[in-house]
């Protein structure tokens, strides 16, 4: 049975604003305590991004300023509290179905967009404490052991951030002795992650830290870029021109566009997304060496049916990476195992992060933009199904847009419009992979007749 869709009818009165509270840096005159206002009253727009190649979450609000009222009389922003950047804010959002995120953040700009003699526009574009923690300390210590538990000990002990640190259910980390050499946080934990790996004996390379938002002030991700492939997808969307939503779909699209973010033939070809060269040297026996690596995962591995196809004449090594071995550098152990280990290397560049840089560059393979209707249970990292209706026959599913996608980013947007969501969803591969429902027509759909049970399969 097809269902009415609701889903286009995005009405900010099924959202609510809980709370959005700014603190000053300075205390009240007279006062110890520091003055908070809450903007909620005068709200006008929210925008909560967040993206799996972004380290931290990013929110910008735009409120209508004019004079508010606490005990101790007529209170504006810009006069009383007033705004001098870094001020602590809070905001608490609830969507139609429950669904709750709250965000401790920091404001990084303030601009006034427009002003009378009555009020002011004023737009506040916030971060989270990391992002600007990160400009504030660096790490000094020493990391040995899996790679996963350093960069959690980066995030909790030297950055002293309070959000959960989440991995995948029995994901693996391996193990890496580095220095910090006084290198900012997450560049250091950048740099360690792309000499991670899920399995040492097949090198897949390449982890993710990302932030998301959630109920409880947002979460880090650490999750290697095959598991974001190979992960179930959480909901399923549909385009096309009905105003029902068929039977095992969750939810209508809105609007699809093609993503600015879908890399061109020269970016792919400079990135080396495809094929690659290594030049490596150790200077413990001073061995030269020059190896192509043709970077093709496994089918099961990939979010669609293959990997794109370039040209005959273009298949050559397009980017070469040099390596200086470390073969002996920081060996793990006490005097006698580290002179037994003197020989071994600390990290395989060769197979991990040559690995890891070319996974990095196919995640942009085939980009699409989709706007819905606001979900909140939706983030970065998380796979979603979409589907639409062939061009050659409007009962048959698309075979080379529909299937499994990758959110790369999204925009949860708050206005007197509405409230959406809008994603660059990705994948590394083109087709159709799997099997699913066909989509129904138009007539189908309205008399709620058709076969919901059949499934196709494609070539």
């Amino acid at each position: 049975m097809a269902k009415k869709n609701t889903a286009d009818k995005s009405v900010l009165d099924n959202v609510k604003i809980l709370s959005a509270t700014i603190t000053s840096n300075e205390p009240t005159q007279g006062d110890s305590k520091q003055r908070t206002i809450n903007l909620q009253g005068g709200f006008s727009e929210c925008n909560i991004n967040e993206s799996i190649f972004s380290d931290t979450v990013k929110v910008s609000y735009i409120f209508v300023e004019s004079a508010a009222f606490d005990d101790t009389g007529a209170i504006t922003v810009k006069e009383d509290l007033p705004i001098n950047t870094t001020e602590d804010f809070e905001i608490n959002i609830k969507d139609d179905n429950g669904n709750v995120l709250q965000m401790n953040l920091n404001v990084n700009e303030h601009t006034t967009i427009s002003e009378t003699a009555n009020n002011a526009t004023i737009l506040l574009k916030c971060v989270s404490e990391e992002f600007l923690t990160n400009e504030v300390v660096v790490v000094r210590s020493g990391y040995s052991g899996e790679i996963s538990k350093s960069i959690e000990s980066i995030l909790k002990n030297t950055m002293k951030s309070k959000k959960n640190f989440v991995m995948k259910k029995n994901e693996k980390s391996q193990k890496l002795r580095f220095n910090g050499n006084n290198n900012k946080p997450f560049y250091t934990i950048n740099w360690a992650s792309k000499r991670d790996t899920p399995d040492k004996n097949k090198p897949v390379g390449g982890f993710l830290l990302f932030e998301t938002t959630n109920s409880k002030g947002g979460q880090f991700n650490y999750v290697s870029i095959d598991s974001l492939f190979t992960q179930e997808s959480k909901k399923k969307f549909i385009y096309n021109e009905n105003p029902t939503i068929p039977e095992g779909f969750n939810g209508k699209i809105l609007d699809v566009g093609l993503s600015d973010s879908t890399k061109s033939a020269l970016q792919r070809l400079r990135s080396g997304a495809y094929i690659t060269k290594t030049v490596t040297f150790d200077p413990s026996n001073k061995k030269y060496v020059e190896e192509f690596h043709l970077h093709n995962p496994d089918l099961k591995d990939i979010a669609a049916k293959r990997l794109p196809t370039f040209n005959k004449k273009f298949q050559k090594p397009t980017a070469t990476t040099y390596i200086l071995k470390d073969t002996g550098v920081l060996p793990e152990g006490n005097t006698k195992e580290q002179i037994q280990n003197s020989e071994k290397q600390n990290f395989s560049e060769t197979d991990i992060a040559n690995q890891a840089r070319a996974r990095y560059n196919q995640i942009q393979s085939h980009m699409i933009t989709v706007t819905i209707s606001g979900d909140f249970t939706l983030h970065a990292g998380d796979c979603i199904y979409v589907d639409s209706a062939s061009f050659k026959s409007i009962d048959r599913p698309n075979t080379f847009v529909g299937g499994k996608y990758l959110i790369i980013d999204l925009c949860h947007h708050l206005s007197s419009k509405g409230c959406f969501t809008k994603m660059n969803l990705s994948r590394d591969s083109s087709g159709r992979k799997a099997q699913f429902t066909r989509v129904l027509s138009p007539i189908e759909e309205q008399t709620g007749t058709g076969d919901d049970a059949f499934f196709f399969t494609t070539l």
